[in-house]
């Protein structure tokens, strides 16, 4: 359970980082879809596969499927 926890705590403050990030979020090079820096692009990749590990680890703590720790 304090897995749990601090898991949803990292993504909250993912999250929180992504939305109020106050350094250049976009650059003129267009080699991808997104016209977005590597660093912000770090920042938003973390949170999107910790809220998808947070939102795993809450299936098996809860016991609606054990995919993570399978027993």
């Amino acid at each position: 359970m304090i897995g749990f926890i601090l898991q949803v705590a990292a993504t909250l403050f993912l999250v929180v980082a992504s939305l109020t990030y106050k350094g250049k979020k976009y650059t003129r090079w267009s080699f991808t879809l997104y016209n977005t820096t590597f660093r912000y692009d770090i920042i938003v990749i973390s949170a999107i596969v910790n809220a998808l590990i947070a939102f795993l680890y809450g299936l098996n703590v809860f016991g609606i499927n054990n995919v993570i720790f399978p027993h």
